[in-house]
């Protein structure tokens, strides 16, 4: 019993030191974000935390320990994008009235430093085998059809099909999609039309598809064998739902 209580006040000395310490820290950072609904709030839980340690009070540290890290959540979360479609969005509007040469040069350089080596060496093997076996590759994707031919010539697929952006008479681009965004149940009416036209009508089924989003549902319910990979959790729990293949790339 000894040993129990004297666990219990070590482990409750060094929350009651290193807790206010946190607080005080993040606090600082919260301040620092200048946010000037979060500032009051950072404020009074640096002063709880200091009385509730002065005191030997533990649960107002705790609390303003766990309202600072929602409030450094609130902070960072809300500058991400909120939608699916935002990030196409904000990339087609920095990329407007701009040539396709100088798009192309930025989305080589985008590529060359940033994507060329995050790619999942398990997704490149599936490609090579999967042409191995005969089948016709096709990568389909609701990204800026610049970064996704990129992406499909290296690894090796037989065809891509993107999302596009217009370009203006004098063949600026414009910050606008042309023709469809390749995203949720469009994915499939794409691949069913460049089937038809590379391939022929009535000459092709799509015996493998592979998708990460729950958006990508309409395209994986068509496919003889679907893959969810490293789904989030609404594709995850439809592809336990529907006896789908689950497979972790990452």
């Amino acid at each position: 019993m000894s040993d129990n209580f004297a666990l219990y006040f070590m482990v409750s000395g060094f929350l009651k030191t290193v807790l206010p310490i946190a607080v005080i820290i993040l606090g600082i950072v919260i301040l620092a974000k200048k946010d000037g609904r979060a500032k009051p709030l950072a404020l009074y839980c640096i002063l709880i935390s200091f009385i509730g340690s002065l005191f030997g009070f533990f649960l107002p540290i705790l609390i303003g320990y766990a309202a600072e890290i929602y409030t450094l959540f609130r902070i960072f979360s809300k500058n991400l994008p909120k939608r699916q479609e935002e990030p196409r969005e904000i990339i087609f509007s920095a990329l407007a009235g701009r040539t396709p040469e100088e798009v192309g040069r930025i989305m080589d350089d985008f590529y060359e430093t940033v994507l060329k080596e995050r790619y999942r060496a398990l997704g490149k093997a599936e490609v090579e085998r999967r042409r191995r076996e005969g089948c016709v590759t096709l990568l389909v994707s609701a990204t800026f059809a610049d970064i996704a031919q990129r992406a499909a010539r290296d690894m090796h697929f037989d065809g891509v099909v993107a999302t596009d952006m217009r370009r203006d008479e004098s063949g600026l681009y414009t910050g606008e999609v042309e023709g469809e965004v390749v995203a949720g149940p469009q994915k499939r009416v794409v691949v069913e039309r460049w089937a038809d036209e590379h391939i022929g009508e009535g000459k092709w089924t799509i015996a493998y598809a592979y998708g990460d989003h729950y958006t990508d549902l309409a395209l994986l319910g068509k496919a003889e064998k679907p893959f969810a990979v490293s789904p989030g959790r609404t594709l995850r729990r439809a592809a336990r739902r529907l006896d789908w293949p689950i497979v972790d790339w990452r």
